[in-house]
């Protein structure tokens, strides 16, 4: 199946527009709505759709009777419960949107990673299934309420955000022949938040782990590595000694405050690095002619070969990759251009 993360942020917007100003009255009706056409595609003999990844064990729809089914959705608006393209076209039809602005775009992945020994082949799960990141509205610092659009004007905010892991499953490596050699399970146990702004004399003014330290935000270990190439760097790791960051997303408040003249361009964004990659399971296939040890080392090379290379950020041979871009500045200062004229700009 062809599974899709959602645009969080624009989803949740759709749906408050569906209630506030369209055929809803609430939230809860806009959800049963798509859970019963979920539900009705999924009985009808006609159709060979599944609901979610396809697997047999998530066959199964999500009931629309269900006492609270808000509930229920939040997993698929976040995108912890997967769902595919055709399930995501059923939801924009209940919405009366496009469904590519409510779901993230598909990333084809680059197989042109040097040095691999053998060719690689895409998986079925992107990257960004394994690191997402929402970043929620800047919040104006040093008594200010609103956010200043005017070309050319520094300002102090702070931008909060949720950091999402999750677990690649049956990652494949294949031959140049597509013949596979071996699959694996993978986590990231480390990842780095990266903040990246047009203005190259942004100052941070404050930070979760700003001080160097690592400390403990959540259930994560936070700290500032530092700035390279114009970018911020901070680590992020589970709390917990020796466990991976998979299946946790915790709310970082203030995770960072900048103060300079900002920019639509401005993301932030979930960076991974091979090290930061931990394989839970391996299998490898016995006509596989080369160790485990380097079969293990290509799946990661792999995986990361669908991020965007960030290249050797650190000055060091470890390359980042990055699983996601949030332009957390766009949103802001498009829609103010809006209200003074036309804007063709777009959405990213």
């Amino acid at each position: 199946m062809n599974t899709r993360m959602p645009k969080s942020i624009a989803l949740r917007e759709c749906i408050r527009e569906a209630w506030c100003s369209g055929p809803f009255r609430s939230k809860k009706q806009v959800v049963v709505a798509i859970f019963k056409k979920w539900r009705a595609a999924d009985k009808d003999e006609n159709s060979d759709w599944r609901h979610g990844s396809g697997k047999k064990s998530n066959l199964q729809s999500p009931d629309p009777d269900q006492p609270n089914p808000s509930s229920t959705w939040s997993k698929y608006e976040e995108g912890t419960s997967p769902q595919n393209y055709q399930g995501w076209c059923m939801v924009a039809e209940v919405l009366g949107v496009d469904v590519e602005q409510i779901i993230e775009p598909a990333k084809e992945p680059k197989l042109d990673v040097p040095t691999d020994v053998f060719q690689t082949m895409p998986g079925d799960v992107p990257l960004h299934r394994l690191a997402n990141l929402e970043v929620s509205s800047p919040t104006p610092l040093k008594g200010r309420n609103t956010i200043n659009t005017e070309a050319g004007v520094r300002q102090p905010l702070a931008m909060s955000i949720k950091p999402i892991f999750g677990t690649l499953r049956n990652e494949g490596l294949y031959d140049q022949n597509d013949n596979l050699l071996a699959t694996a399970n993978i986590e990231a146990i480390y990842a780095h938040v990266i903040v990246e702004t047009e203005d190259k004399n942004m100052d941070v003014l404050d930070g979760i782990g700003f001080n160097g330290e690592q400390v403990l935000a959540d259930v994560l270990k936070c700290r500032y590595v530092g700035e390279s190439n114009g970018r911020l760097y901070f680590e992020v790791s589970a709390a917990r000694t020796s466990k991976t960051l998979a299946g946790i997303s915790p709310a970082l408040p203030n995770f960072v405050a900048l103060e300079g003249v900002f920019n639509k361009e401005d993301w932030m964004g979930i960076g991974i690095e091979k090290g930061g990659l931990q394989i839970l399971e391996f299998s490898k296939d016995g006509d596989a002619p080369t160790s485990d040890l380097n079969l293990r080392d290509q799946i990661k090379r792999h995986v990361l070969s669908r991020g965007i290379d960030l290249g050797n950020s650190d000055g060091s041979n470890h390359n980042i990759h990055l699983t996601a871009r949030r332009f957390f500045m766009k949103r802001s200062l498009e829609s103010e251009q809006t209200k003074e004229g036309p804007n063709d700009a777009g959405n990213k």
